[in-house]
């Protein structure tokens, strides 16, 4: 039975819904990032409770030497302070005491937030070269697709988080005769494949492990190797499928130039005894035909990056 992409319906367990993200392809470190930035400005105001508790934090010490008769009113002449006596000395020492302490809170507690929003974007990010781009291709989101050759009710869906992992996959003979640690288009990350078969009112899924990306400037292609299928699935466990995105840049409210492509019904078909047959040859690393089917809800991002050099310290065979 040949399955296509679609939007699950409300009782469907849905990686991307599921998320918690607002936006289709947001990596959940830009998420918590987003939310903690949102936090540094908290310790700016902390100064504020410290006076609604009493404490002076300072303006007694400009009380003291007189410099609140500036705030008097115009043509005012202030009445010089009386000398303190001994236990107003105290108070005030004691109050600058307390100011310090909380000054010091507010410092710590504005270096530990903007060091954990650092920190969390650094661990989730991308790598990138010094000058902003990115060091390795990723491809991110979930979006819907319509088949221009088939017009039925179905609601077939992608979902992509993908990220380049090169020269990590194990042993690959190298053209120089050296021996590489992997491919320049290793990579890692999940694909789901959600389709909703309005005839039969049920959704199937499928879960992929991503092994391969290749990219061009909005453009991307990359496979991965299916690990679960719902019941009454296609028998796609162990398979490599191919998958091809086409980011067509910022979208208009309700419109998407994203296109997306994938490898079986008729991409990936041969010939036997007169007949032709999808979803029986093997699909190699980052093979998969043109993104033919326009997107019709949601979208993708595709971060373009060109294959990493080989690495220098392989052995030559």
């Amino acid at each position: 039975m040949p399955m296509s992409l679609a939007r699950p319906t409300d009782a469907d367990t849905y990686v991307s819904l599921s998320s918690g993200r607002t936006v289709p392809g947001v990596p959940r470190w830009a998420f918590w990032a987003a939310h903690g930035a949102a936090l540094v400005n908290v310790p700016s105001g902390l100064w504020r409770v410290g006076l609604a508790a009493g404490f002076n934090l300072g303006l007694a010490d400009l009380r003291a030497a007189g410099a609140l008769g500036a705030l008097a009113r115009p043509g005012h002449r202030p009445v010089p302070p009386a000398p303190p006596s001994l236990r107003s000395m105290k108070r005030l020492v004691r109050i600058r005491r307390d100011s310090m302490h909380l000054k010091e809170i507010v410092t710590l507690f504005t270096v530990a937030t903007a060091a954990t929003v650092g920190t969390a974007t650094a661990v989730g990010a991308v790598p990138e070269h010094e000058h902003g781009r990115p060091e390795v291709a990723s491809v991110a989101g979930t979006a819907q697709v319509r088949l221009t050759y088939l017009a039925d009710k179905d609601i077939r869906t992608f979902s992509i988080n993908a990220h380049g992992v090169p020269y990590t996959h194990g042993p690959v003979p190298g053209a120089d005769g050296r021996t590489l640690p992997g491919s320049p288009n290793d990579a890692t990350g999940t694909v789901k494949v959600s389709h909703y078969s309005a005839e039969r009112n049920t959704t199937y899924t499928a879960i992929g492990r991503v092994d391969s990306l290749m990219t061009a400037p909005g453009v991307a292609t990359l496979t991965a190797v299916i690990t679960q299928v719902s019941p009454g699935g296609p028998p796609w466990v162990g398979m490599r499928l191919g998958f091809s995105v086409y980011d067509g840049g910022k979208d208009a409210p309700g419109h998407s130039r994203d296109r997306v492509g994938f490898s079986w019904e008729y991409a990936d078909m041969v010939k036997h005894d007169g007949m032709w047959g999808g979803n029986e040859a093997e699909i190699g690393t980052s093979m998969a035909p043109a993104p033919f089917a326009p997107v019709t809800e949601g979208g993708f991002t595709v971060e373009h990056a060109d294959l990493l050099p080989l690495p220098s310290d392989t052995d030559r065979s």
